[in-house]
């Protein structure tokens, strides 16, 4: 089992043992010993997928889409009154 996490930042890592996000920092003690865990030939988990969509990845439903689920909603309605 791995000790460290990358982050889906790209600049950072966690350490797993308490959580703690590590920036990619030359000057950072806990970032050098990260460097040097991996040295010892150790690999990080994969990071998990950004929970963040970019803009371009949102999905706006077409007035066809909208139509349709009203359609859908009205029907249900209906079948219950």
């Amino acid at each position: 089992m791995s000790a460290y996490k990358l982050y889906h930042d790209s600049v950072s890592i966690i350490r797993k043992s308490d959580g703690a996000l590590i920036p990619f920092d030359a000057g950072n003690k806990d970032y050098l010993e990260y460097l040097d865990w991996t040295k010892t030939g150790q690999t990080a988990e994969a990071a998990d997928p950004n929970p963040f969509l970019a803009p371009q990845e949102i999905k706006q439903p077409t007035l066809t889409e909208l139509q349709a689920q009203l359609s859908a909603i009205k029907e249900q309605i209906d079948a219950i009154s």
